[in-house]
């Protein structure tokens, strides 16, 4: 499984906001390694939908992305900026998960919580790219 890399630039973060699930879907693309690996991608939003800040975290377990929305989502909650989320798995060997509808719950939860929106959890892996918000039955978070 290998993802080529995106030929358009990068959204200038506090500038370009991320408005779609296409967008969303190639901002983690031109993130991740073009090799995959087993990664959680975190993209932080403020209220305008800018990005503010991204980080990377292994991921070698499908649960591993609760923890890290959980730390995620604690460190932001107290910033001003701070307003959105985007999450990404990487899954090289597989794909979605049987748990992720339960999962996006969680992460749903821990984001409300500390005053975010989860806008989107985009799972990559060798059966293609799915998104546990629509297999959990929520509605599209996105303004386009």
């Amino acid at each position: 499984m290998s993802y080529p890399p995106c030929k358009r630039p990068l959204p200038s973060a506090r500038l370009d906001p991320v408005d779609s699930f296409s967008e969303a879907l190639w901002l983690m693309l031109s993130t991740i390694d073009t090799k995959p690996i087993e990664e959680t991608v975190l993209f932080v939003l403020d209220d305008t939908r800018c990005g503010v800040g991204v980080t990377h975290v292994e991921s070698r377990e499908p649960d591993d992305v609760v923890a890290a929305v959980d730390w995620v989502a604690a460190t932001a909650a107290g910033t001003v900026e701070a307003a959105g989320l985007i999450v990404g798995s990487v899954r090289p060997g597989g794909g979605a998960e049987l748990g992720d509808h339960a999962r996006w719950q969680q992460i749903a939860e821990l984001c409300d919580e500390a005053g975010l929106e989860l806008l989107e959890w985009i799972v990559l892996g060798s059966s293609g790219v799915t998104c546990p918000r629509e297999v959990s039955g929520a509605p599209p978070r996105w303004r386009r």
